[in-house]
């Protein structure tokens, strides 16, 4: 009797401490190359280096993770509800501290405990008189395109230009190349990718970058709330292993796209 006590005991405690806490972890079913790969609700294999990353991390903390593919807006909505615990990888946007909570430092957002940094570029077909100073996208006759949820759209809107989102890179590429719209603001290592494996060679990429920015894994604000040590190890692990895995793995997503 004694040792079965000891054993509910030992369970019990395990249970207050958060051992057997599963982190269920979403991110979107369009591919972003070379973070995220695959179409649909599976996870591809490889995944992508932002889910190695986070399995990196999770191992070292020896937290288990459970990951699931839903469409970006899904995702959100799941993440702001609480129905999953953390998500990723998202820019910092205002109107996104709703829906979770990002690593701080001294109340600033916490770089160094990103995932990535991406920039977007805008992408025009090689006879187009669309140009771009940094600051104006300039002889637009027509709505510019970007990827449906993305934070680009936003920025985009701010500054004037007309957007019209679709599913995904390839969707919009498609409608450039058709002259359906003047330009496609995009993330380049997406597009650039993208470009090569369908064969598109009518398109050029315009300089200076749009933005640059850092991206990250949110978590739920019930999350936070239940479990803050373990949100921040994770967040922490993260950036321990961010690079590391990023320079190990990369050779596989790239040699594969040429």
């Amino acid at each position: 009797m004694r040792i079965i006590a000891l054993i509910v005991c030992l369970v019990i405690i395990r249970h207050i401490w958060g051992a057997e806490v599963s982190i269920r972890l979403s991110y979107s079913d369009v591919e972003v190359f070379p973070y995220q790969m695959g179409e649909g609700g599976k996870i591809a294999a490889p995944p992508g280096i932002a889910v190695e990353i986070i399995q990196a991390a999770a191992r070292d903390i020896d937290a288990k993770i459970v990951l699931s593919r839903y469409p970006n807006k899904r995702v959100q909505t799941l993440l702001k509800s609480g129905m999953i615990d953390g998500a990723f990888v998202f820019s910092y946007k205002d109107s996104r501290k709703e829906m979770g909570q990002y690593p701080l430092i001294n109340g600033k957002l916490d770089s160094s405990r990103r995932i990535a940094v991406m920039s977007y570029y805008f992408y025009v077909t090689t006879n187009s008189p669309v140009s771009w100073n940094g600051k104006a996208l300039i002889n637009t006759s027509q709505q510019v395109g970007a990827n449906m949820g993305y934070s680009i759209v936003g920025d985009l809107r701010k500054i004037g230009i007309v957007v019209e989102e679709a599913m995904n890179t390839e969707q919009n590429l498609r409608k450039l190349v058709s002259g359906r719209i003047s330009a496609y603001a995009a993330q380049d290592f997406t597009a650039d990718v993208s470009l090569k494996t369908l064969g598109i060679k009518q398109v050029k990429k315009l300089q200076p970058p749009i933005k640059t920015k850092d991206y990250f894994l949110i978590f739920s604000h019930q999350f936070v709330g239940d479990h803050p040590n373990l949100a921040k190890q994770l967040w922490t692990s993260v950036g321990k292993h961010r690079d590391q895995v990023t320079e190990a793995s990369s050779h596989k997503y790239f040699s594969a796209s040429k």
